[in-house]
């Protein structure tokens, strides 16, 4: 019998893996089969899912307005403001997907909220320290996206536009398409996870978008 956890198991084991890292977590990482996203931001439920108190979640009564950026359009603090369309300007002069992580940039959001695919629910056990470190460096920066308020709205609002759709497309991105090899699979998801970590962001786009 193959060792194996399910997918919800593995995210759990994250949790371990971060701290042997020496990375802290929230005690109720990895317990969620509703997206955090799915929650309103000052909402009970979201500061519950983010591990974090309510009180750092509410504006405080009658807040000052955000520094607006280019064009007086000002930032939403909830992040809620990322672009969902596709941004052709991301592209290279060939038409080809930048190698920066900003590439997914170039589909859609709704691209990634509605899988087409068939998906694993399993994986060996080998690989839950590359998932933790996939899902981790998915969820880190999507945080980091929506605090930041650095002054530079263009920037900020690319960078939440990519985390977006970074944290939505997980399931297919990666766990799409299982066959019948058990090791094939392992293989497969072995160079999803490392393409990912490694930077080669493009490749894990490419390989989605062909599929």
């Amino acid at each position: 019998m193959w060792p194996s956890y399910t997918l919800r198991s593995s995210i759990s084991c994250t949790r371990i893996f971060s701290f042997s890292q020496g990375i802290p977590f929230p005690a109720n990482f990895g317990q969620f089969p509703v997206p955090i996203t799915d929650f309103q931001y000052d909402s009970k439920e979201f500061a519950v899912a983010a591990g974090v108190e309510t009180d750092a979640l509410t504006p405080p009564d009658n807040p000052a307005p955000e520094e607006a950026g280019p064009g007086d359009v000002e930032e939403d603090p909830h992040g809620r403001d990322a672009p969902s369309e596709a941004d052709s300007s991301v592209r290279n002069e060939d038409g080809s997907p930048p190698f920066s992580s900003l590439c997914i940039n170039a589909f859609d959001m709704d691209d990634f909220f509605i899988s087409p695919f068939h998906h694993f629910e399993t994986f060996d056990d080998e690989l839950t320290e590359l998932w933790a470190r996939v899902y981790s460096r998915i969820v880190r920066e999507l945080i980091s996206a929506v605090v930041s308020h650095d002054g530079d709205f263009s920037a900020r609002q690319r960078r939440l536009a990519a985390a977006a759709r970074w944290y939505a497309g997980m399931g297919q991105l990666f766990f799409r398409n299982p066959t019948s090899n058990h090791g094939r699979n392992t293989n497969i998801l072995r160079v999803r996870f490392k393409q990912f970590v490694a930077g080669d962001f493009q490749l894990v786009i490419a390989t989605w978008r062909r599929d």
